[in-house]
């Protein structure tokens, strides 16, 4: 071994004479355990422990040659046959080490993105006072936060996509309340939509929707084309007074269809009735029209997704057609029976789809907000009152209502039930019922 070499090795010793020694000196110049030697030789633990222990008097030359290579030295340096080159040894190992640590940067880098990858696309978010947080859901760590002076009554993942949150902003926005969509990872403001505040006007007057803006109650899922991705429907509700609508919405954010409502939205169903591939919506709520009073249901689809609830008995001269593919109202109880309800008017919810006996799709619905004060309507697919049934809650209701209003009468009875049903009003794309007297 010449001078220079030596002067590489951190001892500035030879290497001893005896194989097993020299085997154990070159390995441990590289800081390699018997482990390391063995994997990067491919060869046993035992074979690496049995050399160096002159267990194993008589290797092959195969495995010397194994070892040799591994250890960065020649086939007769490792044998003491010649001068160990500790120059190359010197300077493989730095490669190796510099390899090795490229590759677990490389390993870190690629760990990392995916970890963050991950985090923000399952990232938590909390609606605050100032707008809302959005944090890493491993470590909790604040990602991204949208500003907003405005209350937000809503965030929920998009139906077509978990990266995208809405955002429903309420009364108190600056620009009115609206739906916005965020990038769940960045934070990015993909797109916003409000209802059609002129459209509004025709149909209600300015006297009521100037009064206030609308703001971003619900938003929920629907595929109305049927092509398996939900397009997305959102309710907004008036500030003061009873309007509602109802905006439907594709994933850039596009409003494909406006239906106003004169009163409020209790519950919103996604169906298939007609079993043709694309969901209608089922909508209950309240009809506030001095004239009703009273409980509502609505269907919509796609190509009926427009129009108002005001009709000939609503308004004298209506400015805007109900183009719902369905509706009906069924107005308040008749004198003095609605004085002894705890309720100013009716209301329709608890919406149940079903089959009946003979495989004809039915809706039921609950009429009466207090839950001491309902009774159940049966209707067809196409919203006809078929029957209806009194809960036991209410029944026991009635018995602290005066004699006069429930002796062979009143909502417990089956044919002053069927009274009240008949004087539901129904309507249908393109037709309206002529008024009442």
């Amino acid at each position: 071994m010449d001078n220079n070499s030596l002067q590489l090795h951190e001892n500035n010793e030879a290497p001893p004479s005896g194989f097993p020694a020299r085997l154990k000196f070159f390995r441990e110049q590289l800081h390699l355990s018997k482990s390391d030697l063995a994997e990067n030789a491919g060869v046993t633990y035992r074979t690496v422990h049995n050399l160096e222990t002159d267990s194993s008097r008589n290797p092959q030359d195969k495995t010397l040659l194994l070892l040799a290579k591994a250890l960065g030295i020649t086939f007769a340096e490792l044998q003491g046959n010649g001068s160990a080159d500790f120059t190359k040894s010197a300077t493989t190992s730095p490669k190796r080490l510099r390899a090795l640590l490229f590759s677990l940067a490389i390993f870190a880098i690629l760990t990392i993105s995916t970890l963050t990858v991950f985090s923000l696309s399952q990232a938590n978010w909390e609606i605050t006072d100032n707008g809302l947080e959005v944090r890493d859901k491993l470590a909790g760590i604040s990602l991204w936060r949208y500003e907003t002076t405005a209350k937000i009554h809503i965030c929920q993942e998009a139906p077509w996509d978990s990266d995208i949150l809405l955002v429903g902003l309420w009364f108190n926005s600056p620009k009115g309340g609206r739906l916005v969509a965020l990038d769940r990872r960045t934070g990015e403001q993909l797109w916003e939509i409000q209802p059609d505040v002129d459209q509004l006007r025709d149909v209600f007057g300015s006297e009521v929707i100037d009064t206030a803006p609308f703001g971003a109650h619900r938003v929920m899922g629907w595929d109305s084309n049927g092509d398996g991705t939900p397009e997305g429907v959102v309710n907004f509700v008036h500030g003061t007074y009873f309007p509602s609508v109802l905006c439907a919405f594709d994933a850039k954010g596009n409003v494909f269809g406006q239906y106003n409502l004169n009163g409020h939205v209790k519950e919103i169903v996604a169906w298939d009735l007609n079993e043709d591939g694309r969901d209608e919506l089922i909508i209950s709520g309240t009809n506030n029209a001095s004239a009703y009073q009273g409980a509502t249901v609505i269907i919509l689809n796609r190509e009926h997704f427009k129009g108002a609830t005001i009709d000939s008995l609503a308004a004298p001269h209506p400015t805007m057609p109900d183009s719902a593919l369905a509706r009906v109202v069924f107005p308040a109880y008749p004198e003095p029976f609605m004085q002894h309800t705890s309720s100013v008017r009716l209301t329709a919810q608890r919406i149940q789809i079903f089959r009946n006996a003979r495989g004809e799709t039915n809706i039921s619905i609950t009429i009466g907000e207090n839950p001491l004060e309902r009774i159940l309507v049966y209707l067809d697919a196409e919203l006809h009152p078929i029957r209806s049934d009194i809960f036991d809650t209410f029944r026991a209701t009635l018995q602290a209502w005066p004699d006069s209003l429930t002796s062979n009468t009143g909502p417990a009875d089956d044919k002053w039930r069927a009274n009240w049903l008949a004087t539901h009003r129904h309507f249908r794309a393109g037709h309206w019922p002529p008024a009442k007297n």
